[in-house]
């Protein structure tokens, strides 16, 4: 699989357990913000520019190292501006050649487990080698977890409240 596959492959695996539909969308980079602060960095210039909150994926390049590959869909958080009818992200430092997925599941997601989710922000989603795995980092170090859906509760499994020690 090429990069182009495994891009059309996520999309069809979560539109599978989501009620809206996902989209690519051409966002402009304007960055700013603070690092690994992205619905900080969107919920601030929402509230100081009156623009909308959009949640999605980072669809990032596919890397290769030796007889090994690996690519990752980073959950994200940017603004989109009705008036100008243009998608825009304030967070500093996204991969260059990263590509935008917008995923309204989230948002509803997030909007029906507020008090349930110690993160708005999911897990990043990884295919290794054929395999598919939630990923976070947190105090402890990187937490990694084979799964086999893309579902809301299986993508935030390590943010709700619930599965905390």
């Amino acid at each position: 699989m090429n990069d182009t596959d495994f891009l059309f492959e996520f999309i069809k695996s979560r539109e599978s357990h989501c009620t809206k539909k996902l989209d690519i969308v051409s966002t402009n980079y304007v960055g700013g913000g603070a690092e690994n602060y992205c619905l900080n960095n969107a919920e601030n210039k929402g509230k100081e520019l009156g623009l909308d909150l959009v949640s999605g994926w980072l669809s990032l390049p596919i890397t290769f190292k030796e007889s090994n590959w690996q690519k990752q869909f980073t959950q994200h958080w940017w603004n989109y501006d009705k008036k100008n009818d243009v998608h825009l992200d304030y967070s500093p430092s996204i991969e260059k050649g990263a590509i935008y997925i917008m995923d309204s599941n989230i948002i509803d997601f997030v909007n029906s487990r507020l008090y349930d989710l110690n993160s708005h922000v999911s897990s990043s989603i990884i295919y290794v080698n054929g395999y598919t795995y939630i990923i976070d980092y947190g105090d402890n170090g990187y937490h990694v977890e084979e799964i086999d859906n893309l579902k809301n509760e299986t993508i935030f499994k390590l943010k709700l409240k619930s599965n905390l020690p």
